[in-house]
């Protein structure tokens, strides 16, 4: 008799890019669809000196407008409320991969790229900007045929808790994919060995 465990186990080993039960995507989990607007608190490294309080909320305000701007599929003002809130607080990680998913959306792949650059370079590689430019970073890569780079960027990704990049992460991993299916057929095999005639 086989256990819960057990169950999950095997599903992990014979659907690996299948969620499993623990990986439930959060509501607010980095596909591409969702990136916007997440990302509009604790995004900088280190406090900018030279932003005072006013006007880090007035970034925050534009960065809201913005956000809005895209979902309503206005993207060149999205893009425009982005840029007057990076002029204000240059330092705001989330000003940059909010923008970059707007010049995604607009087409604009390789200003999506710089300004994503940018995003993970203020964030230091920690937090939710982090993993949500890490991510966006990665389905582009991932699209235009770069996997090595995108697995990197999953990888990354998912240990700073994106389940959207650990399931990425392991199906742009060619190792992984080749040991399971391996361990696919060995355990097929076992379950129902050749018929001797």
């Amino acid at each position: 008799m086989t256990s819960t465990n057990d169950k999950a186990v095997l599903n992990c080993i014979f659907n690996p890019f299948e969620p499993s039960a623990n990986d439930y995507v959060e509501q607010n989990e980095d596909t591409p669809s969702s990136c916007l607007g997440a990302t509009t608190q604790g995004n900088t490294i280190q406090d900018d000196s030279t932003v005072t309080r006013e006007e880090e909320e007035e970034a925050i305000k534009l960065e809201v407008k913005g956000i809005e701007s895209a979902e309503a599929n206005d993207l060149v003002v999205a893009i425009n409320y982005f840029d007057s809130a990076i002029k204000i607080a240059p330092q705001r990680a989330s000003c940059y991969n909010n923008r970059a998913q707007a010049k995604r959306m607009n087409q604009d792949t390789q200003g999506a790229l710089e300004d994503l650059n940018k995003a993970i370079e203020l964030s230091g590689g920690r937090g939710l900007v982090a993993r949500q430019a890490l991510c966006q970073r990665a389905c582009i890569q991932y699209l235009e045929g770069r996997t090595e780079e995108a697995h990197q960027d999953f990888t990354q990704a998912a240990s700073l808790g994106s389940q959207f990049a650990k399931t990425m992460a392991i199906k742009t991993n060619p190792y992984a994919a080749l040991c399971n299916s391996m361990l696919k057929d060995m355990i097929q095999s076992l379950m129902c060995p050749p018929q001797s005639q």
